[in-house]
């Protein structure tokens, strides 16, 4: 979930606030729940979720949400049969499946090669396969971590 997600989660049905779709896979599955919330510059961090988060139960909501959609990842696509490989890694596959061989052969492309795309592809499949767990050990740190401030 990326720095949006947050807006997403706490105001669906009162705001619509615009996102960049694009910041999704933009870097390593291990980057923080936390982004622009109780992170990096001040400037950049959202008042408003900050302010949220005092109540426990927003802070609970949106970290239980959190493990929803890790584990949704995970699950196999609806209607095919359980893999071990679930419905985001499938997607990853099946859409570079689709334009693999367009992309290889485009020639109009000058920013990357085709390594540099099974690369890209390779990132994405792993962050798929990997951010589920991260995204677990952030929610259980957080809650040990505000566990051990109300003793």
């Amino acid at each position: 979930m990326g720095t949006p997600g947050l807006a997403a989660l706490l105001l669906p049905q009162i705001l619509p606030i615009p996102w960049d779709k694009s910041n999704t896979f933009w870097e390593s599955p291990a980057y923080s729940i936390f982004r622009n919330i109780d992170d990096g510059p001040e400037s950049r961090r959202n008042r408003l979720v900050l302010r949220a988060f005092q109540f426990t139960e927003l802070r609970e909501l949106y970290l239980n949400t959190l493990l929803e959609c890790a584990d949704s990842i995970l699950q196999a696509p609806v209607g095919a049969p359980a893999s071990g490989v679930g419905w985001l890694e499938s997607e990853v596959t099946r859409v570079a499946d689709q334009i693999r061989e367009a992309n290889y052969a485009d020639p109009s492309r000058e920013a990357y090669t085709n390594a540099d795309w099974d690369e890209s592809i390779g990132f994405l499949t792993d962050w798929a396969r990997t951010r589920s767990d991260l995204v677990r050990a952030q929610v259980a740190r957080d809650r040990v971590w505000r566990s051990s401030l109300r003793r």
